[in-house]
């Protein structure tokens, strides 16, 4: 949190609950982005970080040894499935 220049307040009441206050800079709040769900998340790209956004039929999805590709262009690209990806 302190990366985004954020806070997070908790207070604790024991019996009642947990109230969590979160605190972003307004430029946070008001940023473009593009909403993706992923394996049942809702995830947050910024557009700033989008190059292009293109629908494609399951057809187009080639089998190779090293996983999926697809042919964008005359050129062949690299799948990864946001639902399988690792850091």
């Amino acid at each position: 949190m302190a990366s985004l220049n954020g806070s997070i307040d908790i207070a604790s009441f024991p019996g009642k609950g947990t109230s969590f206050i979160i605190k972003l800079p307004l430029t946070l709040a008001i940023i473009q982005a593009l909403m993706v769900e992923v394996a049942g998340e809702t995830y947050a790209i910024p557009l700033s970080e989008v190059q292009e956004s293109i629908m494609l039929d399951p057809a187009e999805i080639h089998q190779v040894a090293a996983g999926e590709i697809i042919n964008l262009r005359e050129r062949l690209l690299p799948i990864v499935r946001l639902n399988a990806f690792r850091l």
